[in-house]
């Protein structure tokens, strides 16, 4: 499908496909008409415009037509090179219809001699299928300008979410300046916290520095040193006391050893005795 948008200054040309989309802008419009008139008649270019918009109702109708015919053989002539282009560089694409939309589409016998000399059908719509009309919306008067709101229609469908195609044509070193430019708002605002953060940081450890070094905070050090240095004199005292104890225990153990086997020699006397010739043996 091609789509053609005849705008004022220039016409869009889109030949879309179920996977590729290709555009080319032609520097042709409606006010190349208008100007061809506005030269021919000596007019200027306000009333150029309004004989065009009356051309076919006009009694000069065939004159207007031949002023106009070079801009019709040129933007025809423009149209024809691109989809020859297009056609050389797709040679699987066949081209079957062309939509026409935007305010030059509105000259008449314009899609007529563009179908004619491009041997495509052309379309041009008068409605939107999905696009129910407000209360207040003159249907006659939107179904003769429905061909100016192709433009309007696909940003509102982008505006939804519901366009297929999303694309940035913006060169890339400006998209990333604009990007970076996005970014440096939450950049510069991540910085400030983070220089809050220290600066409340700092006064914190300023304040606990002040607190620690108070006369009462050293007073109450001092207290808990001193706690701390008695228990660490007790425990080295009991500690003391325990290796006393063990010498005490180890000297008692070497004194009472001699004794430990003083039953041994008694009952060796006795069982000597005992084998002894006596009145019972």
């Amino acid at each position: 499908v091609v789509i053609l948008d005849i705008g004022a200054e220039n016409s869009d040309l889109v030949v879309c496909t179920k996977s590729t989309v290709w555009q080319r802008s032609i520097p042709m419009g409606g006010n190349a008409f208008t100007k061809a008139i506005a030269e021919a008649f000596k007019l200027n270019f306000e009333k150029a415009e309004k004989l065009k918009r009356t051309a076919a109702m006009s009694k000069y109708a065939r004159q207007i037509f031949q002023a106009m015919r070079p801009v019709f053989t040129e933007l025809v002539s423009e149209v024809q090179r691109s989809l020859g282009f297009y056609d050389n560089s797709n040679p699987n694409v066949k081209l079957s219809r062309i939509i026409a939309v935007g305010g030059g589409t509105k000259m008449r016998g314009l899609l007529k001699y563009l179908q004619q000399s491009l041997q495509i059908p052309v379309e041009k719509p008068d409605s939107f299928k999905q696009l129910a009309l407000g209360p207040n919306v003159s249907a006659a008067k939107f179904h003769e300008n429905v061909s100016d709101f192709g433009v309007v229609y696909g940003l509102a469908l982008q505006g939804l979410g519901l366009g297929r195609i999303v694309s940035n044509l913006l060169p890339r070193n400006i998209a990333r300046s604009m990007a970076w430019s996005e970014k440096s708002k939450y950049f510069t605002a991540a910085a400030c916290m983070l220089l809050v953060v220290s600066l409340l940081s700092l006064a914190r450890t300023n304040l606990d520095r002040v607190s620690y070094n108070s006369s009462e905070n050293v007073r109450l050090r001092r207290e808990i040193q001193n706690v701390i240095d008695s228990a660490n004199e007790a425990k080295r005292k009991l500690q003391a006391q325990k290796d006393r104890a063990s010498g005490s225990a180890v000297m008692i153990e070497k004194q009472l050893a001699p004794f430990k086997y003083r039953d041994v020699i008694p009952q060796l006397h006795q069982t000597i005795i005992s084998a002894l010739p006596n009145e019972k043996n």
